[in-house]
Formats: structure tokens, C-alpha cells, sequence
């Protein structure tokens, strides 16, 4: 069994789920923050024991022992602490393994089609939910419920410093509150700025080459310059609202703490409490407010993160969660295509129809040559045969089945394709040709010699170990596209899909196509190519002529040529006619006799 994607119902909250699954993690975590709470107490104990006791006595004995206990106490903390950071590492691990690949995939399959506004953008959206997750926020979110347990210590200290501790701990609070009504729109904007901002830069750099050729920089300097500044003016006007509510928070927290120990002064003088109660209330309220403030500190990133959760969310909804169906035997290579529509989806949903009712169908074994002007639907009916883009209405089948019902990994290994916008991936030529699949070498070879493209990896700098740069950046459009097409033919495809393949070719390049088209011939391999090149029509047993989202004429190919030759003629024919009819009648030639 294996998976294909869902096509019905909603889907689920998959991060919710993975959350979920974790809470051991955060359980495990939990129980040793409770253990370093607890032994922080060993601290203010420390100060209580030493000012009321150790002081009074003189008794050094007891001071040795009470330091080396207070001292482990606190060793034991830190490792406890350190053991609670690591557990939310090995969470944050546990979640990119959950959801990573999930993400990755669904961003390739909304960037197919046309819906990915930035083609990293789910991957930095889910980096940043990731360090929130087990970053300093969550550590005062765990830290957080002990508050009221300091504060109640300050009570049994005395009640006055309790109440005081509990009141400004509350006026702490209502300022977090107000600092988070007040910056989260703005903060929340700024957000939305920088993303802008990042599919603008992406957008501008897979265009350097055009922009250093026709001297571009200047004007999108402008219009770059431009975005930021309404990015930086959104994020100002956030930290400033942020950072003066923070300096409100720690002057208020700096006050309280001076205050306790102002009042704890008090005491002592009018003998209600010791001298140690007074710096154990100061240190207990200190760590009572701690969580407070970094949560504070830490709205920003809190949310960032929920708006990158909710971007997340988003994605995944939008691309289902696969399902499991049976995996199909080997195809011989038969396409049908049945009442095909298909419109382009536009901001208000779907549009107009590009293709309406489009139906024909493909032997196994046969080629197919498809021609026509530009915009005809060429490169979208490729899309379509591929699976890659599915129809408004109707079915795309390859021996039968629907190729949307195909699990995609097992469909890529009977199909073959090269776009008309070859991409190659970083890497060496070898990986390329072999999908980056683990393959015998004998494998990528027979595809190179089957794209007639083995002497050229050969003249390549290290052969099929050239590591060839982001996108195949050494090599020609011409190299790239025979490696495109080594890679189609790796294995023993069915079906080979070729969109202009020698677009960018010199003439050994057309002469090595033209010797992997005869080559799969002779296999029985279904081949559809769209060209204009009558060298490689020649090859073709069937031709379809495509227009303005319809198929014009669809047959033999002798047929569908000879057809088209006629209309052709006969259209110079009637245009002729007319400007015959419109032609003056010459005038006969008069001599002058004086001349």
C-alpha cells in the first residue's frame, strides 16, 4: 500500500497532532522544572539560615555545612536545567523529523501550482515555530505556575510582604496584558512586511542575470529600499510601544523588589521579622517576577511564532495529507485524456475555462508531435499529462487509472520528462541523471548513451562527478537540456514527456535527440513531444495542432500535415484574389511624336 494525496475532507491539524504526540517530552520537562523551582528555594533558605542563625551563634561548623548544602542544592539545578533544555532539543528534533518532510513536500506541490507566493517561505515559517517551541519563552511558560507558590512563601514570611509582593505582581501583569494589546497589530504588520519583503528579494535574485545585463539595480534598489522602509516603519512603531512597556515593567519590578526589601527593613526594626526574612522576600519576589518579564521580553517571538504557525496550518490544509491506495502494476504506456476542462485559478477562484471538453487518446508505443502559436496550451496539457496540475473536470489516465491516483513516487518511475525551462539541482551530473536515487552507475551511463549525451559528461571538467552549481550554473542551456534528457530515459520509462527539447541545441545535441527518439521507438516507449522542428516531427506517427485551448487537428501525421499544407494554400489563394480584383488595368503606352 502506499500513499496518494487526499482529495476529500478537512485536514487535520497535523502540528496540533505532533504536539500532541510530544507530551512526554513536555511532561518530562515539566517534572524537572518542578524539582528546579523547588531547589531554588535553597537559596533564600540559605540567606534565612545564615543572617538568624549562623550569624548570632558565631558557629563556623554550621556555616560550612549549611554553604556546601546550599551549594549542591544549587548544582543539582543547574543540571536539572540543563537536562530540561536538552529534553526540548530532543523535542524540537522529534518535530522536524514529524513534519519537515511533510512541509517540504507540500511547499513543491503549491509552488506547482502557481499558489506558493515564496518558494521558502513555509520552511523559515516553521524554523521560527520551531526555536519558539524550545527557545527562553517556554521555559517562563513552565516557570510561570510557580509564581503563586513564591509569592505564598513571601506570605508566610510576613503578610505585608506578601501583599506587597502580590500586588505588584499584578500590576505586572495588567502591563503584560497592556503590551500585548498594544504592540500585537503592529507587531503583527511588521511580520507580514518582512515576509513581503522576502518574496520580493527572491523574486529579484532569480532575475541577477537580466538585472546586471540591462542595468535593473537602480530602479529595484528603489522599489526594494521602498519595501523595507514600510517594513522598519511597522516594525519601529512595534519595538517602540514594546520597549517602552518593557521599561515601564522593569522599573516597576526594580521598584517592587526595592520596596520588599524597604518594608522587610521596616520589620526588622520593629522586630516582627529577622534580618535573613528580609533577603529571602527580595530574592523570592525576584524569582516569582522572573517568568513575568521574560514572557514580556519574549512577546515578539511568541507572535511571530503564532503567525507562522497559522501560515503552517494554512499549507498543510490546503495541500491533503496523502491516503493509501494500491500500489498499480506497470504501465505499457496508453494515454487517454476525457472531457478535459481546466481553468486557471485567479484571486476570486477559478476563471474562465482554458481547455473545455478536451478529449483524444495515445496508444502505447506511439509518438506524438504537438504544435502551435505560443499561449495554445501546450506546455499546460503537458502539465496535465504529467499529473502535476489536475483538471477542473474530467480525467488525465494512463493505462486506465487516473494519474492523480498514481502514487507519485511509483508514477516518476515510469514516466520521463523535460520541461521547456530545464532545472537541474545542485550536485554532480551523476546525481542528476540518477534522480538522486541510489542506482547502479551502469544505469546513469545506459541514459546518458540512450540521450546521446555520454561524450559530453565525458569532456565535462571530472566527468559524471562535475559537480555542475545551483541549477546546472556551468553548463549551456544546451548541456543542461541533454542532461534533462539523459535523466528522463534513466530506467525503463513508459511514457517520456519532452516540451521543445532542443530549444537551446547545436546540432549534435539535435542529432543525439533524434537518436534517443528513434531509440525509444524501437522500445515501444509512449513519447508526446512538443517542437516545431520538422527533424523532429519526422519521427512523430501522430501530430496535434493546438489553439487557443483546443485542439485544432489531431491524426496522422502525413494526414494532419498534408491537411494543413492545403489550408494553407488555399488561405494564399483568397488572399490573393482580392488584391487581383483591386488591381488597375494598365493604361496602353503612348509615345510622345516630338520625341
Amino acid at each position: 500500500m502506499q500513499k496518494n494525496p487526499s482529495q476529500s475532507g478537512t485536514a487535520k491539524d497535523e502540528i496540533k497532532a505532533v504536539l500532541q504526540s510530544g507530551r512526554r517530552y513536555f511532561l518530562v520537562a515539566g517534572i524537572f522544572s518542578l524539582f528546579v523551582n523547588v531547589l531554588y528555594l535553597a537559596y533564600p533558605i540559605y540567606m534565612m539560615q545564615v543572617y538568624d542563625r549562623v550569624l548570632s551563634s558565631g558557629n563556623k561548623t554550621t556555616l560550612l555545612f549549611l554553604t556546601i548544602a546550599a551549594i549542591s542544592g544549587l548544582a543539582v539545578l543547574g543540571l536539572l536545567d540543563t537536562a530540561r533544555a536538552r529534553i526540548l532539543s530532543r523535542f524540537n528534533i522529534f518535530m522536524d523529523e514529524s513534519l519537515s518532510k511533510r512541509i517540504f513536500s507540500a511547499m513543491v506541490a503549491l509552488k506547482v501550482q502557481n499558489q506558493g507566493a515564496s518558494p521558502s517561505q513555509g520552511m523559515r515559517d516553521f524554523e521560527s515555530f520551531r526555536q519558539f517551541i524550545a527557545g527562553p519563552p517556554v521555559y517562563a511558560l513552565m516557570d510561570l505556575p510557580w509564581t503563586p507558590i513564591f509569592l505564598i512563601v513571601t506570605f508566610m514570611l510576613h503578610p505585608l510582604t506578601g501583599m506587597l509582593a502580590v500586588g505588584g505582581t499584578l500590576v505586572l501583569l495588567i502591563l503584560m496584558v497592556l503590551n500585548q494589546a498594544s504592540t500585537k497589530d503592529s507587531l503583527a504588520e511588521a511580520n507580514g512586511r518582512a515576509m513581503h519583503n522576502h518574496q520580493v528579494t527572491d523574486s529579484t535574485l532569480r532575475n541577477s542575470e537580466v538585472i546586471q545585463a540591462m542595468g535593473l539595480m537602480p530602479g529595484l534598489l528603489k522599489r526594494w529600499q521602498l519595501e523595507r522602509t514600510v517594513m522598519n516603519d511597522a516594525h519601529t512603531h512595534g519595538s517602540d510601544l514594546g520597549g517602552t512597556f518593557s521599561g515601564i515593567i522593569k522599573f516597576f519590578r526594580l521598584a517592587v523588589q526595592l520596596s520588599v526589601v524597604g518594608l522587610g527593613a521596616f520589620l526588622v526594626i520593629e522586630q516582627e521579622i529577622m534580618p535573613g526574612s528580609m533577603f529571602a522576600g527580595m530574592i523570592l519576589l525576584s524569582r516569582a517576577l522572573a517568568p513575568i518579564e521574560m514572557a514580556v521580553g519574549s512577546w515578539g517571538s511568541f507572535v511571530a511564532a503564532r503567525s507562522a504557525r497559522g501560515r503552517l496550518e494554512k499549507l498543510l490544509a490546503q495541500i491533503p495529507e496523502q491516503e493509501e491506495t494500491i500500489s498499480l502494476p506497470s504501465p505499457k504506456g496508453d494515454i487517454s485524456v476525457e472531457g478535459v476542462v481546466h481553468a486557471f485559478s485567479n484571486n476570486q477562484g477559478s476563471g474562465k475555462p482554458f481547455f473545455n471538453n478536451l478529449s483524444f487518446a495515445l496508444p502505447a508505443g506511439e509518438q506524438l508531435g504537438i504544435i502551435g502559436p505560443s499561449a495554445s496550451g501546450k506546455s499546460t496539457l503537458m502539465r496535465l499529462l504529467l499529473g502535476v496540475t489536475r483538471p477542473t473536470a474530467g480525467h488525465v489516465r494512463l493505462d486506465g487509472a487516473d494519474v492523480s491516483s498514481w502514487n507519485r513516487e511509483e508514477f516518476g518511475r515510469h514516466i520521463g520528462y523535460v520541461p521547456q525551462d530545464v532545472e537541474l539541482f545542485a550536485g554532480t551530473v551523476r546525481d542528476n541523471i540518477a534522480r538522486f536515487l541510489e542506482v547502479p552507475d551502469e544505469l546513469v551511463i545506459q541514459a546518458a548513451q540512450k540521450a546521446g549525451a555520454h561524450e559530453l559528461i565525458l569532456r565535462l571538467p571530472k566527468g559524471y562527478q562535475t559537480d555542475i552549481g545551483d541549477g546546472g550554473a556551468i553548463l549551456s542551456g544546451g548541456q543542461r537540456q541533454r542532461i534533462a534528457l539523459a535523466r528522463a530515459v534513466l530506467g525503463n520509462p513508459r511514457v517520456v514527456v519532452l516540451d521543445e527539447p532542443a530549444s537551446n541545441m547545436d546540432t549534435e545535441g539535435e542529432q543525439a535527440l533524434m537518436g534517443c527518439l528513434k531509440f525509444l521507438k524501437q522500445q515501444q516507449v509512449t513519447v508526446i513531444l512538443v517542437t516545431h522542428a520538422p527533424s523532429l516531427l519526422a519521427f512523430c506517427d501522430k501530430v496535434m495542432i493546438m489553439g487557443q485551448g483546443n485542439i485544432k487537428a489531431y491524426g496522422p501525421r502525413d494526414e494532419v500535415l498534408a491537411s494543413i499544407q492545403k489550408q494553407h494554400q488555399a488561405a494564399q489563394q483568397a488572399a490573393k484574389k482580392p488584391q487581383q480584383a483591386a488591381k488597375p488595368t494598365p493604361k496602353p503606352l503612348q509615345i510622345n511624336p516630338s520625341f
